[in-house]
């Protein structure tokens, strides 16, 4: 969702423009260096130039216009431009109190805390106890992640998030949650589904088992290393680390703490905090909008800070770039920090949301971060494009025109055009029934561009070969075959990938599947009213069969009842309010008992079918029908079977 990148770098174009302009075959390397640090030398003269009292009026705006109908009720902004910085908070804290936001309120900034985990891990690799690209088998102590794939996962793969792990929800719906890190990564053996380094697949449970191997080399627990290493030295004074509300934090930075909020019958309502723990280093941590300019002062002096810098040169400089090379030029995780893009500069930063909606990133070349924060998780209370306006006020820059100009390109965007799914979803046994039906469909315009389906379509456009850019900037990398067949999409930010999908995998195989269920189950029912108190010739077999047709038709009908009432109470699932109810809900747990059953009957359906058509004295219509049911059937248990349902709960809870 980032800004649009140029085709060509930054200090490329200018080199292409003065060799034009001047009309010479070649310049000079030394020149064009030269050419190159002093353009960017006026840059970040012209950013640190800024009219922070006019700018502060355009923030004041912006926000004012999307705080107005309490979506969100409040937000909070932080800019450092050169040596000069824009700390506010705005709009109501706690709708129900009426507190409001200051420069001081903290907010929750959700997986932007994971820097500090990868930070951490930087710091270790500086002083030689951890090896980046080692087994992590080697730091785990008493358990260990299964071989598979002949290949290990080593801390490059969790930093880029290409570790090859399902998406793990367990610690966020389970209940037992206070426990120690140890605890929290080993009670149950991540489920590996991709070979380490292939593809992206953004998880909490691969940063969380980082955070544990810093805790395990340290000797001490991950929260006083971050404290005593990096949050007293730098001077976070006003950042927490853990789940507020159960006195783990200082209490009087709690009470400076913003509330969550929801909307709900058209304004917003307090909520409670989401409780992050056991995963508190991936998305616990609060700051306000002092201490996050204060956090991205560090990260643009290459965590240089009064007193010491908490990274080498070295260990700076690999974060600036990819941590694998099939990641260059496109949206990437890099070693831990997400490497975007805004109109051509390129930025360091992360994403976070835990019921607030954050966003934190930095700009080396123009000397330049910008965060923003609301206390809402709503379509609606994103601040990246308020982010990006602030870039764009400083440097100039029209993105929009930028956009427009890239021409289509029909031939590439056919062959891209077809159905995907995120690999990041759940994919153990049973909770990988939260991932069935999210395939998205992209098609291709006649002109050349590819169309994503969402609540809002977005348009993207060839940026270069195999790179595709939509208009808020963000890149998406296709990633094909030796034969150049597409294999998959790296998306947006790089944090996930699409994978192109068969019939199988679709949502059209499920309408196919249990569609033709419910249909086959309505006929027989309106079949058994027709043929009551109807005398017919049928033999004894066939009556017993007829009945066999009742119990067929009934559990698949009590099947899609309970299908209904669960997939609703997951819709009501209020994230928040887990801790205090029962979970999973009983309908629930009665799918997966169905589905076992189905299973059984099918079976039976199938073998029954031999007597149907040797000994039931059916007419011809009806065996015809009951067999195709039968067929209609083993699909949709097939597609049980493929989406790994039977046998399956949701984590043994």
């Amino acid at each position: 969702m980032f800004p649009l990148q140029t085709k060509i770098k930054f200090s490329y174009l200018i080199y292409i423009a003065v060799t034009i302009c001047f009309a010479m075959p070649t310049i000079a390397q030394a020149e064009q260096k030269d050419l190159v640090e002093k353009e960017i030398t006026q840059l970040k003269t012209t950013s640190s130039s800024v009219n922070v009292e006019e700018l502060t009026q355009f923030i004041d705006g912006y926000v004012e216009s999307m705080i107005n109908d309490l979506e969100p009720p409040g937000m909070m902004v932080s800019v450092v431009i050169g040596d000069k910085k824009i700390t506010k908070g705005y709009g109501l804290a706690n709708i129900e109190t009426g507190d409001k936001n200051e420069s001081n309120t903290l907010f929750r900034i959700g997986s932007i805390s994971k820097l500090f985990v990868w930070l951490s891990a930087h710091m270790l690799a500086d002083e030689g106890k951890l090896n980046l690209d080692a087994d992590i088998n080697e730091y785990l102590g008493d358990f260990s992640i299964d071989e598979k794939f002949g290949k290990p996962i080593t801390m490059r793969d969790l930093m880029s998030h290409r570790s090859g792990f399902d998406d793990n929800l367990r610690d966020f719906l389970d209940p037992d949650r206070d426990i120690d890190l140890q605890e929290a990564v080993s009670r149950n053996s991540p489920l590996r589904v991709a070979k380490p380094g292939e593809r992206a697949s953004y998880s909490n449970l691969g940063s969380n088992i980082a955070a544990y191997i810093v805790e395990n080399i340290s000797g001490i627990s991950f929260y006083e290393f971050v404290d005593s290493r990096i949050l007293k030295p730098v001077g976070l004074n006003s950042t927490t680390l853990r789940d507020p509300g159960i006195d783990r934090n200082d209490k009087d930075l709690e009470s400076r703490m913003a509330s969550p909020h929801e909307m709900k019958n058209g304004t917003a309502v307090k909520i409670n905090y989401m409780a992050v723990r056991p995963q508190e280093p991936v998305g616990a941590v609060a700051m306000d909008a002092n201490d996050a300019a204060i956090f991205m002062r560090l990260l643009l002096n290459q965590t240089q800070y009064d007193g010491g810098r908490l990274l080498s040169a070295d260990a700076w400089d690999r974060i600036t770039q990819p941590a694998f090379d099939d990641a260059v030029g496109s949206d990437d995780m890099g070693w831990g920090f997400m490497l975007n893009d805004v109109d051509g500069f390129a930025t360091i930063g992360h994403g976070g949301a835990t019921q607030f909606l954050s966003w934190m990133f930095v700009i080396p070349e123009l000397d330049m971060g910008v965060f923003i924060s609301s206390n809402m998780n709503s379509n609606e209370t994103s601040g990246a494009k308020l982010a990006w306006s602030i870039v764009r006020r400083v440097i100039g820059k029209d993105s929009a025109s930028a956009f427009i100009a890239l021409q289509g390109n029909p031939e590439s965007a056919k062959q891209i055009a077809g159905k995907y799914l995120n690999n990041r979803r759940p994919q153990d046994r049973g909770v990988s029934l939260f991932g069935m039906g999210s395939d998205i469909n992209v098609r291709a315009t006649d002109d050349g561009y590819l169309i994503f389906p969402g609540k809002k379509e977005v348009r993207f456009a060839p940026l270069r070969e195999n790179v595709w850019v939509n208009k808020a900037g963000g890149r998406m990398r296709v990633v094909r075959d030796e034969s150049g067949s597409i294999l998959r999409l790296h998306g947006r930010f790089g944090s996930s990938t699409l994978e192109r999908i068969t019939f199988l995998s679709s949502t059209n195989a499920l309408v196919v599947g249990f569609g033709g269920v419910l249909l086959f189950s309505i006929t027989s029912l309106l079949g058994m009213y027709y043929r009551h108190r109807r005398e017919l010739s049928v033999t004894k077999v066939g009556v017993k069969l007829s009945w066999l047709n009742v119990v067929v038709t009934s559990l698949w009908m009590v099947f899609f009842v309970v299908t209904a009432i669960a997939l609703s109470a997951m819709a009501s699932l209020d994230i928040s309010e887990i801790d205090n109810s029962p979970f999973p809900p009983f309908s629930l747990k009665l799918l997966f008992i169905m589905i076992m059953i189905l299973c059984v009957q099918t079976l039976v359906h199938v073998i029954s079918l031999v007597p149907i058509w040797t000994q039931s004295g059916w007419s011809l219509w009806r065996r015809i029908n009951f067999t195709t049911y039968a067929l209609v059937a083993s699909f949709a248990v097939y597609l049980m079977i493929h989406w790994n349902l039977v046998g399956g709960s949701i984590y043994g809870l």
